[in-house]
């Protein structure tokens, strides 16, 4: 009784091919996920933050009191209303945290240091994104 021995499978070979293949493609899905939830999380952030310098402008205005802004730990808020106030990311540079922490919304002008001041840049630690945020309407 000799005869072909017939088995049906897959050879290692194929096994580690295809085992191969589809950790090549989870890493390169993963490393495009991470930089896309970056992204997302950074332009939520400036948009966060125009809609609160959006609403200081709004109440300075409505009110005719300058608010001013205040920044502590990674909380800013106004100094008047502290129920107005947002978290800040970690990643967002330190110069831009210092900045506006010392805004100062009146009904005709924003003011840094005393000076007028129209707009800043947004940065993020460890990302080449930036964008510019208005102060003004």
């Amino acid at each position: 009784m000799t005869g072909s021995r017939r088995s049906s499978g897959f050879t290692l070979v194929e096994v580690l091919t295809v085992l191969l293949l589809v950790g090549i493609l989870t890493c390169t899905g993963t490393a495009f996920y991470v930089g896309l939830a970056q992204e997302t999380n950074e332009r939520t952030q400036i948009s966060s933050l125009q809609a609160f310098i959006a609403a200081c402008r709004g109440r300075a205005r409505l009110r005719g009191i300058p608010v001013e802004l205040r920044l502590v730990q990674s909380t800013l808020s106004a100094i008047d209303a502290p129920a107005l106030s947002m978290g800040l990311s970690s990643r967002l540079s330190g110069q831009l945290c210092k900045q506006l922490g010392g805004l100062v919304f009146s009904a005709s002008a924003t003011l840094l240091a005393g000076k007028p001041v129209h707009r800043l840049l947004v940065t993020f630690e460890g990302s080449n994104a930036s964008a510019v945020l208005t102060l003004d309407e």
